[in-house]
Formats: structure tokens, sequence, C-alpha cells
């Protein structure tokens, strides 16, 4: 059975760490208004892109310098990747998927590990929602991929690229299906019905 937490509110006596949960050494606590589903897991509902180093994230170039590119990545502060941290050249407008090497007091990212990523589209897609979109041993996104195709990116800054010779349409539809239905039980059953109604029709 689902319960509803709140900023403060205790999800585990564990300390976890995970993003929008915060621990005092022995127990953690959510950040953000959230869920605890019936597996005890802890879903956050609405909260910005708080990025980890790791993080695989999807970007787009939109400032060019010497020294390294400035990335929209979604979040607050400023997203950089250093010239070099990478031996492709890149362009204003460029799609890219790339990983945070760092994330400093002022919320300003550096990246590494980047590359370009081809013509297709980019859609923003709630960040504190993308673990329900990849779902458990990434099972959500598997399912969808068998319909939509396999050009699909998810960055977990809540931007997700989608290539060209996927369902673009398709793609949407489900993601928007996945943001509104977040909080429910059994929604890879219900993205599984909906994707075999859309099939037959």
């Amino acid at each position: 059975m689902r319960k509803f937490v709140f900023p403060g509110d205790k999800i585990s006596d564990r300390v976890l760490k995970i993003p929008y949960v915060y621990s005092d050494g022995k127990a953690s606590y959510a950040e953000a208004i959230g869920i605890l589903d019936s597996q005890g897991r802890y879903v956050p509902l609405e909260s910005p892109y708080l990025p980890q180093v790791g993080d695989q994230i999807v970007g787009i170039i939109t400032g060019v310098k010497p020294i390294g590119y400035k990335v929209d990545i979604n979040t607050a502060g400023a997203g950089f990747l250093h010239s070099r941290e990478t031996r492709m050249r890149f362009h204003l407008g460029d799609f890219i998927v790339a990983v945070v090497k760092m994330v400093d007091e002022a919320g300003n990212v550096d990246l590494k590990e980047a590359r370009r990523l081809p013509r297709g589209k980019v859609i923003d897609f709630p960040s504190s929602k993308i673990p329900r979109l990849i779902g458990r041993h990434s099972s959500m996104i598997n399912l969808i991929k068998k319909y939509a195709g396999e050009d699909i990116v998810i960055g977990k800054n809540g931007y997700i690229w989608i290539g060209e010779r996927a369902n673009i349409p398709l793609f949407i539809s489900v993601a928007k299906f996945v943001e509104v239905h977040a909080p429910q039980e059994g929604l890879t059953d219900k993205v599984a019905n909906m994707l075999s109604k859309m099939k037959r029709e």
C-alpha cells in the first residue's frame, strides 16, 4: 500500500545514498514530497534535478569556447565540458550524452565522457520521475523500446533524446502517461496494456 511522505519524513532506518534524500548518519529522510510504494521504495513526485557524480545526462551545447563547451543540462547551475575531457568537436545546438564528473558548492557541473547524439528530438521529463520511466531493472524502458525503437537515451537530468528512427509520437504519449500515473502501483502493467492497445489500433 502506498504512503505519502513530506519533506523531513523518515523513509528508512538505514542511510540511503539516493537523490532527494538526506541522512543524519543513522536514518534517511525525504527532501521532497513523494510516496513509499508497497516495497518501501521512495518515489519523489516533484523536485528539480540535483546532479550527482556519475549521473548519465543528456545535454545541449549552448556555448563554444577555446577551453570547452557550455552545456544546458536542466539545472540552475552551469554545465561545462572542458576540451581536455573530449577529442570530439561540438557545435551550437548539438545533443550530447555525458557523465557528471564534478559538482561544486554553487551547483556548477563539470562533465566527462561526452559523445554526440545523432539527429533527433530532446524532450523535458520531470527528473524526479525518471526512475519510474526506467523501471526496476530497466523493465519499463525496455518495454517501451520494444514498441518505440531502441534509439532512446534517458538522462537522469530529465532530458530524453529520441532518435529519428524511433517512433517519437508513441514515446511521447507513453512518457506523458508515465508522468501522470507515476504514483500508481502496477504502472508497468498499465503501460504494457496501453502499448498493446496502441499497436492494435
